[in-house]
Parts: structure tokens; C-alpha cells; sequence
């Protein structure tokens, strides 16, 4: 009859023959732990470090097409199985990203290789970053707006292809004494910032035109002139 037990020569107990590595005398869990010690120790680490830059630098020189190649047929399996591999494991990745950039040694090298990529792509960074502002202002909507000021009831009314720039303008400006509209500059000047509220009239598509707009502004100056309103437009 066939044994079924057998006595592991490392921990000394009797497992059954499925437990045990085929054709040792070590079980299943004992030959893992020797593996698990093996790969922690230190001189093991770094050789396998060494030998893992020599060599798969190397590989990857060699096969260079060939994973170009693998990427472009599996680029959708690809994506799928980065997307669920990070789900499955984000908690992890976040820790490990994090130890990574708190290890002072990498963050030097980051530093530095910021600082060099910047200079070797200095025209490319400009010319995208100038390509992304056009992007994002085109897309910035057009409005007719209205700037309240809160202790005496005075209204500015103005319209902008981009107005939430418009506003920012506005600011600036006003900041630096140097406002277009004289009454609108004196009371911020005698009642401050916060004084004054922006507020979107109508806001527009981004491709509405400089004509419909100052036809929008026109009607809302009329319309205000009609309730009554002091508005800092007719005072200049």
C-alpha cells in the first residue's frame, strides 16, 4: 500500500504526501520559507539587482520592437488590465508611491531630472502650455455681467467673450488706480474690495459674437436705467 504521509526533514512534522515538494523531503511550506529568506537577504538582493540591470537592459534593447509591436495589438487589454489592477490594489500603490516620494534620495533625483527635462524641453513646454491657453480660452463662455456696489446700490455693466477673465481684469486694474471709469475707481477706492459683487447677467456660448454681445449689454443698460438704477456706464 501506498504511503501517504510523509515526515518533512526540515520541521520535523508528518504532512500528508500533497503538502510535501515532489521529490523532496522538505514540505510545501518550508521550501517557501527558505525562498522568502533567501530573496530578503541583502547580498541576494543586491545581485539580483545588478543582474537584472545588466540583463534586462539588455533584453529590452533586443526586443525593443517586438514590445512596440505587443503594445500597439494589446492596447486595449493592456488598458483594461492596468485599470483593474490598480483597483484591485490602489491602497497599496498609494502607500508605495508615497514612501517613494517621502525617501529623500528620490527626491533629489526627481528634483534634478525636473530641473534637466526642463531645460532640454524648454521650447516644446512653452509651445504646449501656449497651444493649452488657447484651448482653454476659447472655451471659456461669453456673458453679460453686472458689478454691484453693496453701500450705495451703484451698478457696472459689462460684457466679456471670457468673463471670468474680464473680472479678474477688472480687479487688477481697479487695484492699481488705474480704472477706465473714474467714479467706478473712486468709490472703490473709498469703500474697498469687498464692497463690490460680480454677477452673471446671461451667461453665452464661447463663440457668440462681439456684436450680439454689446447688443446684450445695450438692452441690460436700458433695462436698469428703467428701474432706476444708478449705473457707474452713464456717469463718465
Amino acid at each position: 500500500m501506498k504511503k501517504m504521509n510523509k515526515t518533512c526533514s526540515k520541521c520535523g512534522e508528518v504532512k500528508p504526501i500533497s503538502e510535501m515538494r515532489k521529490n523532496r523531503n522538505q514540505c510545501k511550506a518550508c521550501v517557501a520559507e527558505y525562498w522568502k529568506q533567501y530573496r530578503q537577504d541583502p547580498v541576494i538582493k543586491e545581485r539580483q539587482k545588478q543582474y537584472d540591470k545588466q540583463y534586462g537592459k539588455q533584453w529590452r534593447q533586443d526586443n525593443k520592437e517586438h514590445r512596440k509591436q505587443y503594445r500597439q495589438d494589446n492596447k486595449e487589454h493592456i488598458k483594461q488590465y492596468n485599470k483593474q489592477y490598480y483597483q484591485d490594489n490602489k491602497e497599496h500603490i498609494k502607500q508605495r508611491d508615497k514612501q517613494y516620494r517621502q525617501d529623500p534620495v528620490n527626491k533629489e533625483r526627481r528634483k534634478q531630472y525636473d530641473k534637466q527635462y526642463r531645460q532640454d524641453n524648454k521650447e516644446r513646454i512653452y509651445q504646449r502650455h501656449k497651444q493649452y491657453l488657447k484651448q482653454y480660452r476659447q472655451n471659456l463662455p461669453a456673458a453679460t455681467y453686472s458689478i454691484t456696489n453693496t453701500i450705495n446700490g451703484k451698478v457696472y455693466i459689462g460684457q466679456s467673450t471670457q468673463y471670468s477673465r474680464r473680472w479678474t481684469t477688472h480687479k487688477r486694474n481697479l487695484r492699481k488706480n488705474k480704472h477706465e471709469n473714474k467714479h467706478f475707481q473712486q468709490d472703490w477706492n473709498e469703500y474697498g474690495e469687498d464692497a463690490f459683487v460680480f454677477e452673471v447677467i446671461e451667461e453665452l456660448p464661447p463663440d457668440t459674437s462681439s456684436e450680439l454681445l454689446l447688443e446684450k449689454e445695450r438692452e441690460q443698460i436700458i433695462e436698469h436705467l428703467k428701474r432706476d438704477v444708478i449705473l457707474y456706464n452713464t456717469l463718465n
